[in-house]
């Protein structure tokens, strides 16, 4: 085949998926109907939740001084500003969560816009009621997220404060078989093995350490594990659960093995012994070592592990532009082709590092927040396609302008507002997730 061949089956490829993308249907009223029938929903019931829904948000928006405004970079920033100046309360705790849902995006659109007058305003609505069920589903499990972690982490706390031990079993298992299970930890060693079944039986004696017999255990495997094979070896049960901090902010490749050894070690545990809450134990995986807070660690591969949710919210995708290059004013404003686009940033990932525009670009407002700075000013007056300026100087600081050439700037331009983007967006998810430590802390207060 040739290279003419290949660039027009790509091409008829793209176009095919323009047109199942924009292609406009009936689906989501379908949809609408379907989900309302499934949960026995009246419409007329649900549309009078969507407006006092969108009644409460009117008026927060107004609270946070960013009344009338659509753009969640700057509803975000209104919101950090108060949030950081008056005490917390629900309604704050509400619209803080609100950020963090994915269903919430049609909060940050403004359908008066003359952009939506080609879409019919009945369907507009119903999409728009269709998402605000699924942000009140996201909403709720942020709300119990919020309560389940502070509570069984003091839950956790207490119960390690004092450790005893009774005459009678406080949980009942197979040794055998749990032995059989986790025998590879211990190889042909006849003292861990003794070791281990002792341990085993005396936590099992113990009303508290009885709760959190995966977590003790496998505390026991990583650090006492030389010890286990020392005859007639018993931990001291209060040092073991103590606070550890691992370095966690750099990649050896030998210590996120480790991290992940004792990820996989835990769950496997706690599957094992299923009569203990796992909420509880997952609380005092993350209140024994900082390994859950390690950002390099590829957590979508144990989603078993309930992390705290501070930190789930911090790794997962942010973004206040959840429109991409339709929220880009550079993009607009040049009518550029989506496909050419595309392959620049094909060919712009794949070329020698140094010579990465966008990669380039993004370090450096990683490390210079003036330009991200002046672009949220430009969002603030709704002077966005005034931008320019900005993208001009971007280049030139960071150096890329060297490294674009005419037949390329419209792309480069376009992706250097993407890369504005990411940084705002960025930048205003650590500044939630401050606040949201915040949030965390009153909660934990007052139910002390």
């Amino acid at each position: 085949m040739g290279l003419m061949e290949e660039y027009n089956i790509v091409e008829s490829f793209l176009d095919e998926l323009d047109e199942l993308l924009f292609e406009d249907d009936n689906e989501s009223t379908v949809y609408l109907t379907e989900y309302l029938e499934e949960h026995d929903l009246e419409l007329k019931a649900v549309r009078t939740e969507y407006d006092e829904f969108l009644s409460w948000y009117n008026k927060m928006r107004n609270r946070i001084g960013a009344a009338g405004k659509y753009n969640k970079a700057v509803v975000c920033k209104c919101f950090i500003k108060y949030a950081n100046s008056h005490p917390i309360d629900e309604n704050i705790i509400k619209l803080w969560s609100v950020f963090f849902c994915d269903n919430a995006d049609f909060l940050f659109i403004d359908f008066s816009n003359s952009f939506y007058e080609k879409y019919d305003s009945d369907d507009i609505m119903e999409s728009n009621i269709l998402s605000f069920l699924s942000l009140k589903e996201e909403l709720s499990q942020i709300s119990e997220r919020i309560r389940s972690d502070i509570e069984n982490n003091e839950k956790f706390i207490e119960l390690i404060s004092k450790i005893t031990f009774t005459e009678e079993k406080c949980i009942d298992f197979d040794f055998e078989d749990f032995i059989g299970k986790f025998d590879k930890s211990f190889g042909d060693s006849e003292d861990y093995k003794d070791n281990l079944i002792f341990i085993a039986d005396k936590i099992s004696h113990s009303p508290q350490l009885s709760q959190i017999i995966p977590l003790v255990l496998n505390l026991i495997f990583i650090r006492r594990n030389e010890k286990m094979h020392s005859s007639g070896f018993e931990p001291n049960y209060t040092k073991i659960l103590e606070y550890y901090k691992y370095k966690i902010e750099k990649n050896n490749r030998k210590n996120i093995d480790s991290f992940e050894e004792q990820i996989k070690s835990y769950i496997n545990l706690r599957n094992h012994f299923d009569c203990c809450d796992p909420g509880l134990c997952d609380a005092g995986f993350n209140a024994v070592s900082n390994i859950t807070d390690c950002e390099l660690i590829d957590w979508e591969q144990y989603p078993e592990l309930k992390r705290p949710l501070i930190k789930e919210l911090r790794d997962n995708f942010f973004s206040c532009f959840a429109d991409g290059y339709y929220e880009n004013p550079y993009f607009l404003s040049k009518n550029i082709n989506v496909h050419k686009l595309m392959r620049f940033n094909s060919f712009d990932m794949s070329a020698e590092p140094e010579l990465r525009i966008s990669e380039n670009m993004f370090n450096y407002l990683r490390s210079n927040s003036e330009i991200s700075d002046a672009y949220m000013k430009l969002l603030e007056k709704g002077e966005q396609d005034n931008c320019m300026s900005i993208i001009m100087k971007a280049a030139v600081n960071s150096g890329v302008s060297e490294l674009i050439t005419s037949r390329k700037a419209d792309y480069a331009y376009t992706e250097i507002i993407e890369c504005i983007h990411m940084d705002i967006s960025i930048r205003i998810c650590e500044e939630l997730i401050d606040i949201g430590e915040k949030i965390m802390d009153n909660y934990r207060a007052s139910i002390r």
